[in-house]
């Protein structure tokens, strides 16, 4: 059996293995102060409890690696509680310490065993750094507490992270490792926008932070054999974060970061390898990654940890193994020690390119035009509905998002939560714009906030960039999309969010032309009349391009292009779109999506009456998704009664299969009062009353139906007979008269094929003892796609207030699974006229930049405080609405003429070092100019007039005519001004007792003034500059000195010239003293 090898004998291999293969210089245990190394570790759990696969085996293997590389801190992944075990005492004996729990049950310790519950933790170099804070957090719906699987999953997610100080230097960074799922990549992006929000949280608390965040991330950045692969949690990743295998200076080994272990099965069996050393795939691309903070790091070395280990099993020697399945990846860096911070690149990562915008208390007077410019544009919340994935506080629901009057409110219990609001707009709607409204409360108010849009509930794309900093309290946050785009779903991510969150006022605008909502010809209005014929007996007929049904599909296969589809609609219509779905299976089965086909239309459908509404030569519908509808514009619309569909190639596979044929047309927006509209019941009003016990602890429940989150499913199995689920009896708050009712299909169904129903039937009652009356008995098979809803009509609607789901029969995979299930009833429609706000918006003026800033504001609030979702009942509302908007552009106000000084002898850009100066005293009749057109800028200062503006600086007080200098006689226009400096103690006057009205001001006598003029004001004295600095500084007079001193060091006065002289003697030019008297003014003197 097992031989262990003794630690003598280890030392003595590593050193041979060592020898015989160059080990760079740099993976040198010992560092200087100024390197750090990280590396990143997938462990891989033992699936076999093979003797090899133990960590007695492996682990002192790695632990040979970590010696070798010394990396200041590591993250491992796939750490199990057998893992742990080992590494806190191996990982001890080499000076680390740790942070980590697990992610099933958030505990550590000895006292667990067993190869599960992983760990992501981070282990560092304790002699080094001290550790200031740690934590592990979950990637699910509710981060701070044990839990996971929200979407799909295949295990609970996690991530740990460490903030480390250098006890030498002081430098702090943070290290964040995680294991993202390797089943539900399609989620993979929730789980690193949690992450990377958790990292701008911490980093609020350490403000020169560095960050490293290592991980297997089970995703690449790119595919070798896919060119159209989209790495989207590489590029959220390093949009925020730079890849160091960029950074590098140098590249030992690259390539992929999987091992495989050689051969797994060959490992995991027991089979000896053969000598050879295994080469790391340089043709792929690692799913393991270190990424660092933007700017903080230089890279000095990158590889690919591909050191392999020899042991002796069962008589045997065995070559050449990794540890894991994963190569490790290391990196050497170096702090930068001025760090330019860098933003965020999210060119990689936005699908729909648009000015994005934080609200803030003061909005620019642009982003105010932005706003009013919305009211160009057509609301499309009209008919709109929201939900949300978590629960919303009482007189806070989600609902209360769609107007102007409440906020909708995330609460919890567990912390922090991932929020997501969905708005469905009814239809498909050109999107041109979206904006939210934040709450009253600044401590709840949203950050990192994203939008995203998808035209099925499903695929989504990315609308404008991140709103990376928290709005302001009552501000408006906005995108405005480059180019419109049709869809039909609004999503605003929040992800890890504080409970309390708030959010008001979520709106969504058309685009610049104002086309309203597009609805898709109903099923029951095409008739087909002839296409091409059956290729096989599976019923896969040109025919189910019309029949609404995602779940079947037209298929043809042969050597030539198939027969034109022809066919026509109940009256003719002018389509503005028309679009194709893939089939349930394209997955399965690419290359059979043509790139080329045309679409006429006829009036009467005869021949040579055919037009052309649109070619495609090369079509980019992506190959290989399912239900994936490609929306196409037509150029041209026109109506026509008659359509042919002829494709004018084939799929790569020569080939083609769709599963629906749609033509859009437009809602023209109009709503008759007393008209009937389908309406969702929603979800609060629904109430699970008894149903089939679970059958797992996952809480995969059948109340989940009812619960409004597409997040959370029903799922049923029976391990026995295969027998169909008890049946589910559910209530509304009061009886409804149902038209139709929906199910959506649970977030995973297609990763999880044939869980989907074909046979129910639902029952109506007026209590839940019956008697129940069958509503509807349908055999239809729901497509296996995620998040799907699936609508159907009620023949005969009759109000009930009690309903009976049974279903008869389990999925293809033997058992049954749904999101939601929801009712829609019919009902009459009064919506108040929406007319009069459009005839108040045309009233604003087109030309809006010569509108000050406030008065555009008070017409920004009146656009965005129309409510569109009042009823005929509240018609007055709308018309204040309306007024307001009216009498907000009525009272918009000029911005007033840029000031010009009215001198002559004044240039504004000659003069630019004095000219505001002079503007702002001129405007405060403070210094004026000798007449209506003459400054003197050059001119020298005269006694008098210094007087005259320090009087007037002191608001010309009333003074009574005192003789105190004989040549300053009464009457004179500086009579006053000398008798008020005089007896304020500003003007002294000259020796001899005169004052010298005429004579010119020195520059350290209007220092002294306006010394004195401070004195007297009693502010404070005591900041001066020493005078000797400047090259005549010795030639101030004795009684200037202090004065000038003071006036230097609060930079009221300054040197001029080149060699920068004070110049005490010297006259006080004009232009001078206007700088002098509003720097003075500057400090805030009185």
């Amino acid at each position: 059996m097992f031989k262990k090898h003794m630690k003598r004998a280890l030392a003595f291999l590593l050193a041979a293995l060592l020898m015989f293969s160059a080990v760079p210089s740099v993976f040198a245990a010992d560092g200087s102060a100024d390197t750090q190394k990280f590396m990143s570790f997938n462990l891989r759990h033992d699936l076999t409890s093979h003797p090899l696969m133990g960590t007695d085996v492996r682990g002192e293997h790695l632990m040979e690696i970590v010696e070798k590389y010394a990396p200041d801190s590591i993250g491992f992944q796939e750490a199990t509680n057998d893992w742990m075990n080992y590494l806190r005492d191996a990982m001890g004996e080499l000076g680390y310490a740790y942070a980590g729990v697990g992610r099933d049950d958030g505990q550590d310790g000895a006292q667990y065993t067993g190869d599960a519950n992983e760990h992501t933790p981070v282990f560092y170099n304790a002699e080094k750094y001290d550790l200031l804070e740690s934590g592990t957090f979950w990637l699910s719906e509710t981060p701070d507490v044990v839990s996971g699987r929200d979407w799909g999953e295949a295990c609970r997610r996690i991530c740990t992270y460490v903030v480390l100080q250098d006890k030498e230097t002081g430098e702090i960074y943070g290290h964040f490792n995680t294991h993202l799922d390797h089943v539900a990549l399609d989620t993979q992006a929730n789980g690193v926008r949690i992450i990377l929000n958790r990292i701008d949280t911490v980093s609020e608390k350490y403000p020169d932070m560095a960050c490293v965040v290592t991980g297997d991330f089970n995703s690449a950045r790119a595919d070798a054999e896919d060119p159209d692969y989209d790495p989207v949690v590489y590029n959220y990743m390093t949009s925020r974060l730079d890849d160091s295998r960029e950074l590098a200076e140098s590249i030992i080994t690259d390539g992929s970061s999987w091992s495989g272990y050689q051969d797994p099965e060959a490992w995991e069996n027991g089979q000896s390898s053969s000598s050879d050393r295994p080469a790391v795939d340089t043709d792929n691309y690692p799913i393991d990654y270190i990424f660092l903070s933007k700017g903080d790091f230089d890279v000095k070395t990158y590889t690919i940890v591909d050191d392999m280990f020899t042991f002796e099993y069962d008589g045997q020697t065995w070559h050449n193994h990794p540890v894991s399945d994963h190569y490790g990846v290391y990196c050497e860096t170096e702090r930068v020690d001025d760090p330019e911070e860098e933003s965020a690149d999210e060119s990689n990562i936005i699908d729909l390119p648009g000015k994005t915008v934080t609200g803030s208390s003061d909005p620019s007077k642009e982003e105010l035009l932005d706003l009013i410019g919305l009211s160009e544009r057509d609301s499309l919340m009209s008919g709109a509905s929201a939900s949300s994935n978590m629960e919303c506080a009482e007189g806070h629901s989600v609902s209360s998002v769609l107007g102007t009057e409440g906020t909708a409110q995330v609460v919890s219990s567990s912390g922090n939560v991932y929020w997501e609001i969905t708005v469905d707009l009814g239809a498909l709607s050109e999107i041109g714009a979206i904006t939210y409204t934040a709450g009253d409360d600044q401590e709840a108010v949203p950050q990192n906030v994203e939008f995203l849009i998808s035209a099925n509930n499903s695929t989504w794309e990315k609308a404008g960039g991140t709103m990376f900093r928290e709005a302001e309290a009552g501000s408006v946050s906005y995108i405005l999309l480059d180019e419109a785009v049709y869809g039909r779903y609004v999503r605003m991510v929040i992800p890890d969010t504080p409970s309390g969150t708030e959010v008001a006022n979520l709106s969504v605008y058309s685009g610049t032309e104002g086309q309203k909502k597009l609805e898709a010809v109903a099923a029951d209005q095409y008739t087909e009349i002839s296409g091409p014929a059956a290729v096989n007996d599976s019923g896969e007929t040109y025919e189910n391009l019309f029949d609404d049904n995602l779940s079947t599909k037209w298929y043809y296969s042969g050597d030539e292009v198939p027969s034109a589809i022809v066919f026509r609609t109940e009256e003719a219509v002018t389509a503005l779109k028309y679009s194709l779905t893939t089939g349930n299976d394209h997955s399965a089965y690419s290359g059979r999506v043509p790139g080329q086909w045309t679409l006429f239309g006829s009036e009467t459908g005869a021949d040579g009456s055919w037009i052309v509404i649109d070619q495609q030569t090369d079509s980019d519908i992506p190959d290989g998704m399912d239900y994936m509808e490609y929306v196409v514009d037509i150029a041209e619309p026109a109506a026509y009664q008659y359509y042919m569909l002829q494709f004018d190639g084939l799929g790569t596979d020569n080939r083609i299969q769709f599963s629906e044929f749609d033509l859009y047309t437009a809602d023209d927006g109009t709503e008759t009062d007393g008209e009937e509209q389908t309406k969702k019941v929603d979800p609060s009003d629904m109430t699970a009353v008894s149903g089939p016990e679970p059958v797992n602890d996952s809480g995969e429940e059948y109340e989940n139906l009812f619960d409004g989150d597409i997040d959370t499913k029903w799922y049923y199995k029976d391990e026995t007979d295969q027998a169909a689920p008890d049946a589910i009896i559910f209530m509304t708050a009061e009886g409804v008269t149902v038209s139709s009712y929906s199910f959506t299909t649970a977030n995973d169904s297609a990763r999880f094929p044939g869980r989907s129903p074909s046979l129910w039937t639902l029952s109506g009652a007026d209590s839940a003892d019956g008697p129940w009356t069958v509503i509807d008995d349908r055999e239809y098979t729901v497509a296996d796609v995620n998040s799907q809803e699936f609508v159907f009509e009620i023949a005969n609607p009759a109000e009930y207030q009690y309903y009976k789901l049974e279903f008869e029969a389990l999925g293809t995979d033997s058992r049954l699974q749904l999101a939601e299930v929801s009712l829609y009833q019919t009902v009459s429609v009064s919506h108040a006229d929406y007319s009069v706000v459009k005839a108040a918006a045309e009233e604003i003026p087109e030309d809006l930049d010569t509108y000050t800033a406030e008065s555009l504001k008070r017409l920004a609030d009146a656009v965005l405080a129309v409510d569109y979702t009042k009823a005929e009942a509240e018609q007055d509302l709308v018309n204040a609405m309306a007024e307001e908007i009216r009498e907000a552009a009525a009272a918009l106000e000029k911005e007033p003429e840029p000031f010009r000084l009215p001198y002559l002898d004044v240039d504004p850009v000659k003069d630019a070092w004095f000219y505001d100066a002079a503007s702002l005293l001129y405007q405060e009749q403070i210094m004026t100019g000798y007449s209506d057109d003459a400054f003197g800028p050059a001119d020298p200062l005269k006694r008098c007039e210094l007087a005259t503006i320090l009087y007037r600086m002191a608001g010309s007080p009333e003074v009574e005519y005192a003789g105190a200098f004989p040549d300053v006689p009464e009457g004179t226009w500086y009579t006053d001004a000398v008798i008020w400096a005089n007896q304020s103690g500003i003007i002294t006057g000259y020796s001899s007792g005169l004052f010298g009205p005429d004579d010119y001001c020195t520059r350290e006598q209007m220092a002294t003034m306006m010394w004195r003029m401070a004195k007297a004001a009693g502010i404070d004295m005591s900041v001066t500059a020493a005078l000797d600095s400047f090259p005549d500084g010795e030639q101030v007079s004795d009684f200037a000195r202090e004065a000038l001193s003071w006036c230097v060091g609060n930079d009221i006065i300054s040197g001029m010239g080149t060699d920068g002289s004070l110049d005490p003697q010297g006259m006080t030019r004009r232009a001078h003293c206007a700088v002098i008297i509003v720097r003075y003014m500057e400090l805030g003197v009185e």
